[in-house]
């Protein structure tokens, strides 16, 4: 999330089509009510949504971190970012530009969350606060480098289990992308990796980490195991010319599930002839272990400046991916919400068909919550994977406590 001058767009990626159509299933599903009226002026966007195996939902903000119950009816706590000098809200750099961006994690065990700043127009590093999670304990903060004589900025960041380590995607501003991996009670950087690598995901053990990875000169993809402490690579799985969009683990980590794009330049995209597919793999070895078929007619919508598709799974059985029907005028966007054997659970239509920022699945597969879209003003809301039936939402502001 960048913070200063102008709200973050959320941009549109174009990616396969097909010949189903969506809007009679989506005008049959509940609505999202209170959501469609304009939202306060001076509302927060969440930017990420992650649940702890307690069932409370941890929702990160520019404003700071909120922690609530399940169902978003109590607020348990709300955690500042004073120990990253963050710039106020409505901060922009000398130039009128954005003053510098954040970037969350939440470990799976719940007890530890990541927070960066890398500054844009205002003065200073990149630093990264360590918090212990419900309370907001101050757990450590250091300031990342891999090359001294260059800054860098954190694009994503993903906290192992345990919350012991961190892997960090960087751009330097020398014009690398390095993958980094950081002890976090010292700050120390343990490995680098040079290139383009994205989504981190971890194995439950923590021993490995998987990521996308994309070679810029052929445009081949693929996706990587590699061993947490060392960053030796343990299996690859050649994607060829397709894009991983997102991955997830799921089967309690026996699994690693996939949301991959065709290629940008496949006959006949743009006439609906291949939509997004999902496969899943053998956390083990990179073995294909099944393919979960293409909903018709759809592709991801992109849900930030990274450009990746809104995609989570539980760890367990459910996972869940934001697609965008490609029928015009409407082009609506829901969610698709199912199980690694296909098995269809909800087509959930998001509010007023806008793209939303991040959502996240309980681990009992009973809920999903999901970032409002920033066109309506941000903020959170919960639904039933039962029968889709929206349950409580809430909406902060520069006022919210």
């Amino acid at each position: 999330m960048l913070l200063g001058v102008g709200a973050m767009k959320t941009t549109t990626k174009a990616t396969g089509l097909a010949t189903v159509a969506l809007a009679a299933v989506l005008a049959a599903l509940p609505g999202c009510g209170d959501l469609q009226k304009s939202p306060p002026k001076n509302t927060i966007p969440v930017d990420l949504v992650a649940t702890r195996p307690d069932g409370s939902t941890v929702l990160f903000t520019v404003a700071g971190i909120y922690v609530f119950d399940g169902l978003l009816l109590a607020q348990w706590n709300h955690i500042s970012f004073d120990a990253l000098g963050v710039p106020p809200l409505d901060s922009a750099g000398p130039s009128g530009g954005y003053a510098g961006g954040l970037a969350f994690s939440l470990s799976a065990d719940g007890n530890t969350a990541a927070v960066s700043f890398s500054p844009i127009t205002v003065q200073g590093n990149t630093r990264i606060a360590l918090y212990r999670m419900p309370g907001g304990e101050l757990l450590n903060t250091f300031e990342p480098t891999v090359d001294p004589a260059s800054p860098l900025y954190v694009d994503t960041q993903a906290l192992s289990p345990d919350g012991s380590l961190l892997c960090a995607l960087v751009e330097i501003v020398n014009g690398t992308t390095t993958m980094m991996m950081i002890d976090v009670a010292t700050g120390t950087t343990l490995w680098t990796k040079v290139g383009a690598k994205a989504l981190p995901v971890w194995s439950p053990d923590g021993a490995t980490l998987f990521a996308g990875t994309q070679n810029l000169a052929t445009a081949d993809s693929s996706v990587e195991a590699l061993d947490a402490r060392s960053g030796a690579l343990k299996w690859s799985y050649d994607l060829s010319t397709n894009v991983v969009m997102g991955l997830a683990v799921v089967g309690d980590g026996s699994l690693l599930a996939g949301a991959v794009d065709p290629p940008t330049d496949t006959p006949g995209m743009r006439a609906g002839d291949w939509p997004p597919f999902y496969p899943f793999w053998s956390a083990a070895d990179g073995t294909p272990a099944m393919q979960v078929a293409p909903v018709a007619h759809t592709w991801f919508y992109a849900t930030g400046p990274n450009g990746y598709a809104n995609f989570a799974c539980n760890g367990t059985d459910t996972c869940a991916a934001g697609l965008n029907e490609w029928n015009d005028p409407e082009r609506q966007n829901f969610i698709h919400v199912y199980k690694p054997d296909g098995t269809v659970l909800l087509t959930l239509p998001t509010p007023v068909g806008k793209a939303i920022n991040s959502m996240a699945i309980s681990a009992d597969g009973n809920f999903i919550t999901i970032a409002n879209p920033y066109d309506l003003g941000g903020g959170a809301t919960v639904f039933s994977l039962v029968d889709g039936k929206k349950l409580n939402s809430q909406i902060f502001t520069t006022d919210t406590p």
